[in-house]
């Protein structure tokens, strides 16, 4: 077999779908740091069935799932597909019939997996058996990463078994060994447990029997006593059922003479109502008339007191005006004086300014010559620093000189040495320029084809994106009109199925009802029609009215016939499950009203309530029965009309759901609809045409959007076609880049080591002949610095006399300056002072002005208001004068109106009388309607009591009774069959506490107790041979790995001597006497070295030592192919080629997939694929043959 193919979807950074094509010989991964290629090698080990997120580099398995993107959302599954060629020509092929095998794992963000072979769902064992001995797989050695070939290095003995065992062909042995031993110890488990059951069971068989036998005597002498007191009832039942139709008919009589009492009630109600409302007039006249003569009485005196108020507020606005215009007189005096205080202010603040004018000079001037004395002292300052700092510089330079001469006197020991070693130096190094020289001129040729390549693929990238990016924007609006729709769409579905769901779950409905439906539908019961609310079809408008017609019935169960009924009850009572009501369709005999004329043509009149719903003609009787003896109104007002003329005989409903019961009962008020049971049908069918509209829609929307994004797809096809070549063509280029900069840093660090040394050199030439000259110059050197620095110490004793003398000027003109600003503080204080007292004249002088104003506001107002006043005056009394002439009539009006009022309630004292003497009649017969009433409900409970007795205790009704052909009782045997039911309770009594299962229970213990006996003795069979199986395993798997282990162990020294050039190399086993369980030892001497432990080895040793036994591995147990991940990457240039080299002798039986970033190992692919990361977090593929990258780029790669 061999590997054609693998299909990446929302795998870590890859998104989109990615297909990799695999062929015969070398294929190579390049790519980027970070660009996602070892992503591919975790995608082929996860399909495998790799469950460890370690091993896939993530903290949780979850992460496998692309995780979003700066433009893509996060993904909720993954999968990833790998297509295998099995046909018939290979050798090693899977053992299935199959040409080619596909295997495919999913995995959803919340946790679930699937794992398909050829789309088909299998198991995960399924898989790992599939692979087992051709070393692919999870444990297998077909895919090696840089840390696994370390890993086989670093591990420890016995952790190296995993992949001998997967190349001795044992792997399989060993998980069917597992599975045996597992099986084997769940057998072990299995018989204990059967063998403890069995001990149990024996003591259990022989009592049982005992108590089964009691119990069928009970059952025959309790078959006896249900006889005789079925019989008994029988005829108890008869005897209620006369005397209720007796009572029955008393009730009809009195029910007719209580309505004729109660007519003639009503008739004397009404001319006494009448009366009672001519009397109410009368008296709201009068009431009206007092009030309004009340009303009068209090304007009256109103007016009166409106005249006394008017006059006493008169004489006060006159005082108001005196007091104004006295005020007015003080004020005006007074802003004459806060005048003269302004005046003198203004004058006092005028000659404080002058002086502080000339306080003002004076210190400015003192200011000006404080700060060029300070200049003046800062410039001598800065002098005597600079001498300060020439001194020391002298005294360095008199150090540095003295050390100078003493090195140079020190040096001239080792120069002839020093020169020799550099000339030797200078040779090796000028060798390696030139070969680096020639190398990054090759590298130069190759970049700048790459560069003109990239610009053409950029050029005509920018052409195709700007086209595309009007058309996503387009494609986007329409994606996000279609999402709209879909997400409305599905909310309706969802809806719909919701409500559908809870029809088919009886949601809403009470739990008994549930469970009896349930059982129908799994066959448990038959003859189960449905609840009432399934079977009908109800009309909007008549909904609420059938609703409260039905009341609790809208959950009770039609069924076929009574014994349908008895078996749903008697499930019922087995499973505790509660209580509900059946209408058997042949017990049902309903009487439904038909409707006379008088009906039909009364107001308000819908129809009979059974009328105005759909249902099954089967269902008639029932739906007769419950619906037939109700109407059916428009409103209640209209109802209570008919009701009462028609004596309340029938039960009415409203449409709104008000009801009158038979017999003149109103029930009523708001009305709450039972969980929408009736009306949910319809709801799904309007909730499933308006979902039909809607994906009408939906498709033009999609057709719509389809069209634009195939020819947006298209064209961004064109520009990933051109990107995938920029991409391949930049990560050529970027590797070559990268070489050409590591070789131009040695270039470098070798012409700077070569200049180096050609400079030390030519000092060595130089410094010889300069010695004796320049000790001469550094003595008479040192002369003339310390005849500098003895003058410069002259300079500095001057400078700081001078600087001296400056800071006291400047300390005695700082003291002058603060007594003027101490003069200058006291003066400015005193012109605030002016200032203020100039303000708060102002102040008083614009607030006497307003107040004055205010004053002459005052008078002018108080002048008007006593005009207005003595107008008010006058009116006020013409209205009282024509208010006490109304009162005056009005009384007289009211005393006319009382006596006729005690008129009128003579006559309505005698019509009392004569209603409460028909009251009392009528209360006699309603008393006698209502005894007649109780007792029917009476004999009606006995009657129910008995019956439910007789159901409790037996489960039988009326008519199943009497279908049992029983003895008849009468009144002459009716003693002896009480005695005989005494006996039978006695006798029943006396056996006490009986078992009736026992005689059930003693069946099934026996039956078990056989069967398990005769699982124990297989259960020992099956153990005995599951110990043979192990056995023999185990000497099979022996033989097959110490003889793989010997081949690999011959092999794996020959490999190494081949890619070391030499050396020596071997495992052993640590236990030769276990060799199943045994740890590996790994022995290796490179040439010319002695190795104690393989932690000694180098980086890139330790890595060849892993390709090494792998090589062997391979030799002895080729795997159909192998994937590479950067295993060379520890190795130099020189052994990434006898690597590559070396890989290319297995192409033969095995393919090869490497992912590299090596040149050396990328020259000898075959297939080359190139991974970009052109989006940050998104991985794409790039897919070019060899030859068409050479043809392409015009660089040779091989």
């Amino acid at each position: 077999m061999r590997l054609k193919s693998i299909e990446l979807l929302g795998f870590k950074s890859f998104p989109d779908k990615t297909v990799l094509n695999f062929e015969h010989g070398v294929t190579v991964i390049v790519g980027p740091n970070g660009s996602g290629k070892s992503n591919i090698s975790d995608a082929i080990r996860w399909v495998l069935g790799e469950l460890s997120s370690k091993n896939m580099r993530s903290t949780k398995m979850e992460d496998v799932i692309f995780g979003g993107a700066a433009s893509r959302k996060a993904m909720g599954y993954t999968q990833v597909s790998l297509l295998i060629d099995n046909s018939s020509s290979y050798e090693d092929r899977l053992p299935v019939d199959f040409e080619e095998v596909e295997v495919t794992r999913r995995y959803y963000r919340t946790g679930e997996s699937e794992y398909m072979i050829n789309r088909k769902t299998v198991r995960l064992r399924d898989i790992y058996e599939l692979f087992m001995n051709t070393g692919i797989g999870r444990t297998g050695y077909s895919i090696i990463s840089q840390g696994k070939a370390a890993e086989i290095v670093s591990q420890k003995s016995e952790e190296r078994r995993t992949i001998f065992e997967e190349a001795a062909g044992i792997s399989k042995f060993r998980y069917k060994k597992h599975e045996s031993e597992r099986k084997l110890e769940a057998t072990k488990n299995n018989l204990d447990r059967v063998t403890d059951i069995l001990s149990e069971l024996e003591g259990r068989v022989v009592p049982l029997g005992k108590e089964a036998e009691k119990a069928k005597r009970y059952l025959e002498v309790f078959e006896s006593k249900k006889r005789a007191d079925i019989s008994l009832w029988l005829y108890d039942v008869k005897n209620t059922h006369e005397a209720l139709e007796k009572t029955e008919n008393d009730l009809a009589v009195a029910a007719k003479e209580l309505e004729i009492a109660e007519e003639e009630l009503r008739r004397m109600e009404n001319n006494n109502d009448k009366f009672f409302l001519e009397q109410q007039q009368n008296k709201m006249l009068e009431a009206s008339s007092e009030t309004e003569l009340r009303r009068l009485e209090e304007e009256k005196h109103a007016l009166e007191s409106t005249v006394m108020l008017t006059e006493q507020e008169m004489e006060h606005l006159s005082a108001q005006k005196t007091t104004a215009a006295s005020s007015r007189s003080e004020r005006k005096e007074a802003l004459i004086r806060s005048d003269e205080r302004v005046k003198q202010a203004m004058c006092r603040m005028e000659s404080e300014s002058e002086e502080e004018k000339a306080l003002q000079k004076q210190f400015e001037e003192n200011d000006e010559r404080l700060e060029q004395q300070q200049i003046e002292l800062y410039e001598g300052e800065k002098a005597a620093d600079a001498i300060l700092t020439a001194i020391a510089a002298l005294e360095k330079e008199i150090m540095d000189k003295r050390l100078l001469l003493s090195t140079i006197e020190g040096a001239s020991g080792g120069q002839f040495e020093r020169k020799a070693a550099l000339e030797s130096e200078k040779e090796e190094i000028a060798g390696n320029v030139r070969l680096i020289s020639e190398r990054i001129a090759k590298a130069k040729r190759s970049i700048e084809a790459y560069e003109q390549k990239v610009a053409e693929a950029k050029s005509a990238i920018a052409a195709i994106e700007a086209e595309n990016a009007e058309g996503e924007q387009k494609r986007r609006l329409l994606s996000a009109e279609r999402d709209k729709l879909y997400l409305h769409i599905e909310s309706k579905k969802e809806k719909c199925a919701s409500l559908k769901r809870m029809e088919e779950l009886f949601e809403g409905y009470s739990q008994s009802v549930k469970h009896v439906m349930k059982a129908s539908d799994d066959g448990r019961l038959r003859g189960i029609c449905g609840p009432i609310s399934h079977l009908i079809e109800v009309k909007k408008q008549y909904g609420i009215a059938i609703e409260t017609t039905l009341g609790g019935n809208i959950q009770n169960i039609i069924c076929e016939d009574e014994d349908a009924a008895k078996s749903a009850i008697r499930l019922l009572k087995e499973n505790n499950a509660g209580r509900a009501t059946f209408y058997p369709i042949s017990a049902m005999r309903p009487t439904p009203i038909v409707p006379d004329k008088t009906l039909t043509e009364a107001k308000g009149f819908v129809g009979v309530a059974h009328k105005l719903i759909g249902y099954d003609p089967k269902y008639a009787p029932v739906l007769e029965y419950i619906l037939g003896r109700t109407l059916v109104f428009d409103t209640i007002d209209n109802a209570s009309l008919t009701a009462k003329a028609g004596g309340y005989k029938h039960r009415i409903v409203t449409l709104d759901g008000q009801l009158i019961n038979a017999g003149g009962s109103y029930t009523g008020g708001s009305v709450k609809r039972d969980s929408g049971i009736l009306t949910r049908r319809e709801e799904i069918a309007a909730i499933e045409k308006e979902i039909a509209s809607l994906q009408k829609t939906f498709a033009d929307k999609e057709k719509e959007l389809n069209e634009h994004t195939a020819l947006l797809e298209e064209s961004e096809k064109d520009a990933g076609r051109k990107r995938d070549f920029l991409t391949l063509t930049a990560s050529l280029m970027q590797a070559e880049d990268t070489q050409k900069k590591i070789l131009d840093t040695q270039l470098d660090s070798d012409n700077a080591a070569l200049a180096k040394i050609e400079n030390e050199l030519a000092s060595l030439a130089t410094l010889a002949d300069e010695e004796q000259t320049r000790k001469a110059e550094i003595g008479r050197d040192i002369a003339a610095v310390e005849d500098k620095i003895a003058s410069q110490n002259n300079c500095l004793s001057e400078q700081k006399a001078k600087n001296d003398g400056k800071q006291q000027q400047i300390d005695a003109l700082r003291e002058e300056n603060s007594a003027l600003r101490i003069a200058l503080a006291e003066k400015r204080k005193d012109i605030a002072a002016c200032r203020t007292e100039i303000t708060l004249a102002s102040e008083e002088h614009n607030a006497l002005q307003l107040q004055i104003e205010n004053d002459n506001a005052l008078i002018t107002a108080l002048s008007l208001k006593e005009s207005a006043g003595g107008d008010k005056l006058t009116l006020t009394r013409e209205k009282l004068q024509t208010i006490a002439q109304a009162a005056e009539e009005t009384k007289k009006t009211c005393e006319q109106l009382k006596i006729q009022i005690e008129e009128r309630e003579k006559k309505m004292n005698a019509l009392r009388e004569e209603l409460k003497g028909a009251a009392t009649k009528k209360e006699l017969t309603f008393k006698q309607h209502t005894q007649l009433q109780s007792r029917f409900e009476q004999l009606k409970s006995e009657s129910d009591k008995i019956s439910e007795r007789i159901w409790e205790e037996y489960e039988l009704t009326y008519s199943d009774a009497q279908a049992l052909d029983y003895p008849k009782t009468d009144a002459s045997n009716r003693a002896e069959t009480a005695k005989t039911l005494s006996e039978c309770k006695n006798k029943l009594r006396a056996m006490g506490h009986v078992n009736v299962g026992a005689i059930e229970e003693y069946k099934e213990v026996k039956e078990k107790y056989d069967f398990l006996k005769t699982q124990s003795d297989d259960l020992i069979e099956s153990r005995d041979s599951l110990i043979n199986v192990i056995a023999k395993l185990e000497r099979e798997m022996r033989v097959m790995f110490l003889d793989s282990f010997e081949k690999i162990n011959a092999n794996f020294g020959e490999v190494f001597r081949e890619l070391f050039g030499g050396g020596k190399a071997e495992i052993r086993l640590e236990d030769p006497d276990n060799v199943l369980e045994s740890g590996i030892e790994i022995n290796v001497a490179p040439p010319g070295k002695i190795i104690k432990s393989l932690m000694q080895l180098s980086g890139g040793e330790q890595t060849f030592v892993s390709i090494a036994l792998f090589f062997a591995i391979l030799r002895v147990n080729p795997t159909p192919f192998c994937l590479f991940d950067e295993i060379e990457s520890a190795l130099d240039e020189v052994n990434v080629e006898r690597f590559a080299h070396y890989i290319k002798n297995y192409t033969g039986k095995t393919q090869f997939i490497l992912i590299s970033h090596r040149r050396g190992t990328i020259e000898r692919a075959d297939t080359l694929y190139g991974v970009t990361m052109y989006e940050k977090g998104i991985s794409k593929i790039l897919s070019l043959d060899v030859n068409e990258v050479e043809q392409k780029t015009g660089v040779k790669t091989n």
